[in-house]
């Protein structure tokens, strides 16, 4: 949860919260969650919702739930949904990233490859991120499972992908020259 701290000041939100907490305590079970809840049912002008573009998750890989409203900016993955690999566009994502385990939905080659290419922070976003995640997702099987939504839509993201990461890739090397290193 993504909070404006200068907002919830002026708002004087902790006064908000001590009441609320003496009139539900003997009610609410999960604390500050049931709290953050009942305050927000109040006072809903103080929440923000992202569109699914900022919070892109297994859902939208089902059917018609397909988001597009742009291309996704922020993935939100359980470690459900990676680990019994139930989406393999989040699977290829996982892999990508270095935290390859075997996943029964990437070509054992691919997945060889993937091991030694895995992402480090400090390395070329494009090389050692981009290009495994794109060998990842065009090898994914979309034949053995009823969730492609989402790797469709990243396969067709990539080249914005590929963009925002050799623009970071510019950006550090540009300070790293400027610093030196």
């Amino acid at each position: 949860m993504m909070m404006n701290l200068t907002r919830m000041r002026v708002f004087n939100l902790e006064d908000h919260m001590t009441r609320l907490l003496e009139e539900f305590q003997e009610r609410i079970v999960y604390g500050d969650q049931d709290l953050l809840n009942i305050f927000f049912t109040r006072y809903p002008q103080g929440i923000f919702t992202f569109t699914c573009r900022w919070n892109y998750h297994a859902e939208h890989c089902l059917g018609d739930a397909l988001c597009a409203d742009g291309p996704i900016s922020a993935i939100h993955a359980s470690r459900k949904v990676v680990l019994l690999k139930q989406v393999p566009a989040f699977v290829a994502l996982h892999a990508a990233m270095g935290n390859v385990s075997a996943p029964s939905l990437i070509n054992v080659d691919v997945l060889g490859k993937l091991k030694e290419a895995s992402f480090k922070l400090g390395q070329n976003l494009v090389d050692h991120f981009i290009v495994p995640l794109r060998t990842s997702l065009w090898n994914t099987n979309l034949s053995n499972t009823a969730s492609t939504g989402c790797t469709k839509e990243l396969r067709q993201q990539l080249h914005l992908l590929r963009l925002a990461a050799s623009r970071v890739d510019n950006m550090t090397a540009q300070a790293a020259a400027a610093n030196g290193t």
